[in-house]
């Protein structure tokens, strides 16, 4: 289901990086776009998730999922995504089987960065048979090896703007400790497990929060539009990353049962908090992150580079999960059985979700380009990244072409074609 989802949405975020590096004044328009048909879609999967659940249907959640895969295949087969149709009979290209073309003159000039992209996607299933079949430890250590390598990978391949926007991410992404696992186990433990605990079922957790937070996220992606897609990107990060380090303090009112104090129940404060708020700074978060990513990648290679600083990122909030599996696993929280105990979480929420983000998150926003969301991120024209091999190609197919052509009409179709004019025989 992972590669299905994946190959469809790189293949989208390839033609929309195009679409954005060709247009920077749409700013963030694109993004919000997406994110907000995303959500479309979220909300419908809420409304039946929480309760097939709870009934234990659980077999009726995959058949689902088995139909919901599907349903790309017609705009696929129908040819909805723009691209230009590639023929066998142009330069570089090369038949492997089956009617596949291989673009192998791209290749060959991008060789090194293309291959680096593609080991650095090996890069999350190892570190998730590592943690799967190891254990903690040697996970943790392997993915910090990992993440060193592929931040040296970046300084040797790409020009040095990419490198500090990439490590930026990483600082970024890590700061943000996931505990997840830990939070779900509390709002959902039963009374055996947690006398005093909110009890919540999986269609009020999941379904009726889930929609809440849903809608909420389409006003926030409104909201982000409106309101700070004309911000320069330092300043949207910081903005965000604030907002995202108050969204927390919402879990440790409701953990620590002051909400109840205040006469206000665990229902009604989880939907004004969790369900609310913190969905809404969530993709607040994300929205100028993902601008990011759409403006890194250069021509011809949109599809490759935003996968590769999007893997980059999702390695990154692995290491977190994991960072945060461990310190709960290393504190004296329970969070199963009879004798739950949930009394560390509170601390360890204000330091790995509220410290640690305000403390690296911001300082790492000094090395992304201080620019406007609507001006493009990196001049892939000045960087000349690539550009002396592609220019070499340029001349020597344009030259071939101009032979082929009757003498007297030659020398005007080379002064036509030629990038340098001075070029032409």
């Amino acid at each position: 289901m992972n590669v299905t989802a994946a190959n469809l949405d790189i293949l989208g975020e390839g033609k929309y990086s195009e679409i954005m590096r060709n247009h920077p004044e749409s700013g963030s328009s694109v993004i919000t776009f997406k994110f907000a048909c995303s959500l479309f879609g979220s909300i419908i999967t809420n409304t039946y998730v929480g309760p097939l659940t709870d009934a234990g249907h659980f077999h009726a959640i995959f058949w689902i999922a088995l139909g919901l895969l599907l349903t790309p295949l017609y705009p696929t087969v129908r040819g909805w995504l723009p691209e230009k149709k590639r023929r066998q009979s142009e330069p570089g290209m090369k038949k492997i089987c089956c009617g596949c073309l291989f673009d192998q003159g791209s290749f060959q000039k991008k060789r090194t960065p293309f291959i680096v992209i593609a080991l650095s996607g090996l890069s999350v299933p190892l570190l998730s048979t590592v943690t799967t079949f190891a254990n903690l430890s040697i996970g943790i250590g392997v993915s910090m090896f990992v993440l060193l390598m592929l931040a040296g990978v970046t300084y040797v391949v790409f020009p040095r703007k990419v490198f500090r926007i990439i490590v930026a991410i990483m600082l970024i992404k890590i700061s943000h400790f996931k505990l997840g696992s830990a939070l779900g186990y509390f709002y959902t433990a039963d009374e055996q497990c947690l006398p005093d605990g909110p009890h919540f079922s999986y269609t009020y957790y999941i379904t009726v929060a889930g929609i809440v937070g849903s809608v909420v996220n389409l006003i926030a992606v409104m909201l982000y539009q409106t309101f700070l897609s004309g911000f320069r990107y330092r300043t949207a990060l910081i903005c965000t990353i604030i907002a995202g380090a108050c969204a927390p303090i919402m879990d440790i009112v409701l953990i620590k049962r002051w909400n109840q104090a205040l006469g206000i129940s665990d229902k009604v404060f989880f939907i004004l908090g969790s369900a609310i708020f913190e969905h809404f700074v969530n993709i607040v978060v994300a929205l100028p992150m993902m601008v990011i990513f759409g403006k890194l990648a250069p021509p011809g290679m949109e599809s490759a580079v935003f996968s590769y600083a999007v893997g980059i990122a999702t390695f990154c909030f692995m290491m977190s999960t994991i960072f945060g599996s461990a310190i709960i696993k290393w504190s004296r929280m329970v969070t199963v059985g009879t004798d739950c105990n949930f009394d560390e979480l509170p601390a360890i929420i204000g330091i790995t979700q509220i410290v640690l983000p305000v403390l690296i998150g911001i300082p790492a926003t000094l090395l992304i380009p201080n620019r406007l969301q609507t001006e493009p991120l990196i001049d892939w024209e000045k960087e000349k990244w690539y550009e002396d091999d592609e220019r070499a190609d340029l001349v020597a197919e344009s030259l071939s072409r101009v032979l082929e052509e009757s003498p007297e009409e030659e020398e005007g179709k080379c002064i036509e074609e030629m990038p340098n004019e001075h070029l032409c025989p």
